[in-house]
This record gives structure tokens, C-alpha cells and sequence, in this order.
């Protein structure tokens, strides 16, 4: 399975290189990377967003490809032993979608092949996501502005395939200040094997240099995959 995903990985770098190959404007090319901190997980991520066609920019109406990539691992009970298990698991993810840009509302829509590889530690044999798995992802996004200070954000996923069955729906109301914009977020995740659900703050807008910005959640996690406690977000966004 690690050298099935070793190719992968060695794959998704032939594409990402192809793809920054593409002429487009400088700083239209948008590289996300973060971590996710709970009790008993955590989630590592870095993504491109890569426009192309005919308006190749970050900022307009258009076509974009999206490669992903993760590395998650999370402390699970066994249902029949009600012992604990510890998986760890690593994701690719490769598509395209389209975004689109209105006056106060911008949202996105995404395809995407995605394969994850897990692994359980004592093995669960019984578990359905042990091994390799691979599926579609479907993904949007919508932000509106109701004002110069106010706005909504929808995001969710669903992931199906062989023994993916996965949803995540986050939802945010935020604050539009001078510089950041905050204010509290709703998400909740389902899968075959588990259900969760967060409640918390976020803050965005803190500016790390010319290109980049950063954002942070925190909050409260109940759910039977991760433990229950509390959890933390930090992510980056990259322009270049």
C-alpha cells in the first residue's frame, strides 16, 4: 500500500507541475496548507488552486484545477471489544471545478478523484475503512456579503466510492472588521463508523507578509471518532 501510494504522491507532483507550467498572471495560483489539532487527531493538509482557461485568475469567474493532499490519524473504539484503536490514513485528491462571482456572493464547485490509504493499529479486521480506498469527491462553496461588514459562508463535501461514505459541512457567520473578519463556525461529519460535530470561533485576516495570510478556529468537538474535547485549527493561504 506505501508503494502504491508512494506513486501517487510522485504522480500528483507530474500534474502539479504541469499545471503550474500553464501561463497565468503572477500571484494567481493559490497554495493552502495547515494542521488540525483534537484530543485524539490530527489532520495535516497543503492544496493547490489553479486557475485556467480563459480568465486565468484567482479573483474572477472561471475554471480551476485542485490537487490535495493529507495525512489525518485519529483514536477510534472497536464496537465489539470496546477497545481503542489508533488509525492513521494519507489522501490524494485531483479534480477541477468552476467558480463563480457575483456581486455579493462568489461560490465554487469542484470534482475530484480521491483515494485514501488507511491503516489500524491493532489491525481491525472488522473495520471498513482498513487499506485502500478510492472514490469521487464533490465540493462547494458559497460566501455571501450582506453588507460592507457582514457576510455567511456555506462549505461542504461528500466523498463516495467503495467504502467511502463521508460528508462535512462547515458554516460560518463573520464580522468584516478593518483588518479581520470573525465569528462563530458550525461543522458537523458523518462517515460509515462515526459522527461529530464542532462548535467554535474563528479569525481570519492575519497578514504574513506580502502573499500570505493565515486564519485560526478553536472550539468544542464531540463525536465518536477523535474523542470529545477540544480542537485547533490553523491554516495558511499563499498567493504566487
Amino acid at each position: 500500500m506505501k508503494m502504491k501510494f508512494l506513486r501517487l504522491i510522485q504522480f500528483t507532483a507530474a500534474i502539479t507541475a504541469a499545471s503550474l507550467s500553464h501561463t497565468v498572471s503572477a500571484a494567481d495560483r493559490l497554495l493552502l496548507y495547515g494542521v488540525d489539532l483534537g484530543d485524539e487527531s490530527h489532520y495535516a493538509y497543503g492544496g493547490l488552486i489553479l486557475p485556467f482557461g480563459e480568465n486565468s485568475s484567482l479573483d474572477e469567474e472561471g475554471w480551476r484545477a485542485r490537487v490535495w493532499f493529507y495525512d489525518m490519524g485519529y483514536e477510534y473504539e472497536r464496537s465489539i471489544t470496546q477497545s481503542d484503536v489508533d488509525a492513521d490514513a494519507s489522501g490524494l485528491e485531483i479534480g477541477a471545478g468552476k467558480q463563480w462571482v457575483g456581486d455579493n456572493t462568489r461560490g465554487s464547485l469542484y470534482l475530484s478523484l480521491a483515494y485514501r490509504d488507511t491503516e489500524t493499529s491493532p489491525l481491525d479486521h472488522e473495520s471498513e475503512i482498513e487499506g485502500g480506498d478510492a472514490g469521487l469527491k464533490l465540493q462547494g462553496e458559497v460566501t455571501h456579503n450582506f453588507s460592507e461588514n457582514w457576510m455567511v459562508q456555506a462549505m461542504g463535501s461528500y466523498t463516495g466510492g467503495d467504502d467511502f461514505d463521508d460528508v462535512w459541512v462547515r458554516m460560518r457567520a463573520g464580522y468584516k472588521g478593518s483588518k479581520y473578519t470573525f465569528g462563530p463556525e458550525i461543522i458537523g461529519l458523518d462517515g460509515p463508523d462515526y459522527d461529530a460535530s464542532r462548535v467554535g470561533i474563528f479569525v481570519d485576516g492575519f497578514k504574513l507578509g506580502s502573499s500570505t495570510s493565515a486564519n485560526i478556529s478553536v472550539g468544542a468537538h464531540d463525536g465518536s471518532r477523535g474523542g470529545d474535547g477540544g480542537y485547533l485549527n490553523i491554516g495558511f493561504a499563499t498567493q504566487f
